[in-house]
């Protein structure tokens, strides 16, 4: 198992210890904080199922564009983001792949992404991108803030990781390729998604 209790707690220091680092003249009481997670995925061209030729796709694009529409109703309606003012250096881009485990501890790659968030940005991205389990989840939590974070960080999280989630499935599918292209396939991932999509923003 790639990830397993010791390594995520290795991950969740890793990530502390960037996240605390002190960048010079930023001032967060000045920033005017936008999570902006949506939009950056949403208007992507590689994200418009449209563009994807495929058998089924008639069948598959009503329900992505549907979901896609509501996810970003609800989320651009999110007041959890407005008093954001941690703002610190983060990885942007944690997934499996950018993440090395070696004998000397774990190791990010991949730095491309990196630039000034919110870590509840950053941490959401790495559940999606790791598919972490609520388990995996709550134990990275517990080591990263010592603490049970308050219900406003956990909030955040969940809505970043459930905007990473959906997009993930075209990216599985139609972009990188990580399961094979099929309509019923996809069709079924979609309607999993929208289940725990309307349990999400009706709690």
């Amino acid at each position: 198992k790639r990830f397993e209790d010791e390594r995520i707690k290795m991950l969740a220091n890793v990530l502390h210890k960037l996240h605390d680092f002190k960048i010079p003249d930023l001032d967060n009481n000045s920033v005017s904080y936008i999570c902006d997670i949506y939009n950056e995925f949403s208007q992507g061209t590689d994200k418009q199922i449209e563009q994807y030729e495929f058998d089924g796709r008639g069948k598959v694009a009503p329900l992505y564009n549907e979901i896609k529409n509501d996810l970003g109703i609800w989320f651009n309606g999110l007041t959890i983001f407005s008093d954001s003012k941690n703002i610190c250096l983060c990885h942007a881009d944690l997934k499996s792949e950018n993440i090395l485990v070696t004998s000397t501890g774990i190791k990010l790659i991949d730095w491309e992404c990196a630039g000034t968030d919110i870590p509840e940005t950053d941490i959401g991205r790495l559940f999606s991108g790791c598919e972490f389990t609520n388990e995996q989840q709550h134990l990275f939590l517990s080591e990263y803030y010592q603490t049970q974070p308050n219900d406003i960080i956990l909030n955040k999280i969940l809505a970043v990781r459930t905007v990473l989630d959906f997009f993930r499935i075209i990216e599985d599918y139609c972009i990188h390729k990580r399961k094979i292209l099929d309509a019923s396939s996809m069709l079924s991932d979609l309607q999993k998604f929208k289940s725990t999509f309307n349990q999400t923003r009706n709690t």
